[in-house]
């Protein structure tokens, strides 16, 4: 089959445009997942916290933010990780009775030499947007967390960690969060001790087509 000269090169830049990149010394194909496409774009964020707990039975380590009110949506998912029994647990749109009570933390770029910044926002007094709000147990207290959904709710053993919840592959572990809504992510001592508690939060944010 012929074509005039438009049409063959117009089949040339599909191809181009599609063909997987194949390296030339092991012939192997080089591709990366979507996720991990959006770390190159600059649109993949992290966020992390850690604290010691006291010694005390149901001592609270958490973040807290708002998603964004617009269709740029966050795909979500969190790691935790303990000294001792805790439970681990994602709650969406839980009722606050002060939300300025926490710490201001900013959110890192996954893709260093990107400018962008994440859309979601924390919950001070004056929300910071690029930042989510931490809570040790004095400041979840004075929080007032109270009501919501919980997505996730799982117990954690001792040293067992860091351990991403809800499944083992991103597909079943990722969450795509509602807009402009609240989100509290937190570990919660299982008994009396002086438990170090980790929550690291990983995301990428994209519009939905």
């Amino acid at each position: 089959m012929f074509f005039d000269e438009k049409t063959y090169n117009a089949i040339r830049g599909l191809k181009a445009r599609f063909d997987a990149a194949i390296d030339s010394t092991t012939t192997a194909l080089m591709t990366v997942d979507y996720a991990h496409h959006e770390v190159h774009s600059g649109s993949a964020f992290h966020v992390g916290y850690s604290e010691v707990t006291a010694n005390s039975d149901d001592d609270v380590t958490a973040i807290l933010f708002r998603t964004p009110n617009t269709t740029k949506w966050l795909h979500f998912v969190a790691t935790f990780a303990c000294s001792t029994a805790a439970e681990a647990i994602i709650l969406e749109a839980p009722t606050l009775a002060d939300a300025g009570d926490g710490t201001d933390k900013v959110i890192l770029n996954r893709n260093r030499n990107s400018t962008k910044t994440s859309a979601a926002q924390s919950l001070e007094d004056t929300p910071t947007v690029g930042s989510v709000t931490t809570a040790d147990e004095t400041e979840w207290t004075a929080i007032g967390v109270s009501g919501g959904t919980e997505l996730e709710h799982e117990f954690l053993a001792g040293g067992d960690g860091p351990k991403t919840i809800g499944g083992t592959t991103r597909g079943s572990q990722e969450w795509v969060f509602k807009q402009n809504t609240i989100y509290a992510i937190y570990l919660q001592n299982t008994g009396a001790s002086a438990n170090t508690h980790s929550i690291s939060l990983d995301w990428y944010e994209h519009t939905d087509r």
